[in-house]
């Protein structure tokens, strides 16, 4: 099994508010609320150990918040290392009602150019040749717009797998020198290579390929409920997700990445990887917090998941 490092710029707090119903611009009581680690990096992680993967991993983290987050990581039992920079860290707010969820995204800490060396270093001392670098999520404030595109360039020429899951403006960097395998939401895709909603296959296949052609290995765009799109050298898949009851799909392009790498890093077959991330992935909505998965659920969504050949 190959080591699985995954690198989180902008950790969170994650809340999650469960009401029976949501009134904009009104008094809202509050039925559940669940408060944990989170960030796109962290539930990745999460998911991993649920899924008995060892993977470490590493992230900025600021205030008590910071200091809670990285507490109740090792309460979990996942290793992972904070480098602490100043203010707070973020809190990511879901509410969950009327049979819709909400989300409210906060900013983050500024974090120094200091800091960030103090990230690198930590990198270049636990990662080798080999080893699958994940970077999922955005960056905090400070940061220069490229420093993930840098960061993913560097651990490639060290002879990781970078694995990469981002968006806007840092996907855009990220891309002008494609990671090994680049996982992205159907609308984010849509949006880096300038095309409407209506954009056809064929032209997703053909952009995915192009990146195929600049270096990357493996391209994957899901599509929340529908399921993804695989494309590698060696072929084109359409992969159908398992329909299930949804509780919450915040998190779920987290639980798919997790599940796609903890498949790859085993040595299991692209095809097979496939269906435990689409499986993760459906198994993440039925419950109410991001990041969660269950064992049992995801074995018996396995057998429900279709791969069709494009070509």
């Amino acid at each position: 099994m190959d080591r699985i490092f995954v690198i989180t710029m902008n950790p969170a707090v994650d809340v999650t508010y469960k009401m029976n119903r949501f009134l904009l611009g009104g008094t809202n009581r509050v039925a559940e609320v669940w408060r944990t680690p989170g960030g796109k990096g962290l539930n990745v992680l999460r998911v991993l150990h649920s899924l008995s993967i060892p993977a470490s991993g590493v992230g900025f983290l600021a205030g008590k918040a910071g200091e809670w987050m990285l507490e109740r990581m090792r309460e979990l039992g996942i290793d992972f290392e904070g480098v602490m920079v100043p203010g707070e860290t973020r809190s990511t707010i879901t509410m969950i009602g009327d049979d819709c969820v909400t989300e409210l995204l906060e900013p983050g800490p500024t974090v120094s150019m200091e800091s960030a060396k103090q990230l690198l270093e930590h990198i270049l001392q636990y990662t080798h040749s080999g080893d699958y670098v994940v970077l999922s999520g955005s960056q905090c404030k400070g940061l220069p717009l490229d420093f993930s595109a840098e960061f993913a360039q560097m651990a490639k020429r060290r002879g990781c797998l970078v694995c990469v899951d981002a968006s806007g403006a840092v996907l855009k960097e990220v891309l002008r020198e494609p990671p090994d395998i680049v996982k992205v939401n159907d609308s984010e895709f849509r949006e880096f290579i300038g095309e409407k909603e209506d954009a056809s296959l064929s032209i997703l296949l053909r952009s995915a390929g192009e990146l195929l052609r600049m270096g990357s290995r493996l391209v994957v765009i899901t599509q929340g409920a529908s399921g993804s799109i695989a494309v590698t050298e060696n072929g084109k898949w359409i992969v159908q997700a398992p329909k299930v009851p949804v509780l919450n799909a915040v998190g779920s392009g987290d639980a798919f990445f997790a599940g796609l790498i903890a498949g790859l890093s085993t040595g299991v077959a692209l095809q097979d990887a496939l269906v435990q991330a689409t499986s993760c992935g459906a198994s993440n909505a039925m419950f109410s917090q991001a990041g969660v998965v269950e064992p049992d659920d995801i074995n018996r969504l396995a057998q429900q998941v279709k791969i069709l050949p494009v070509g």
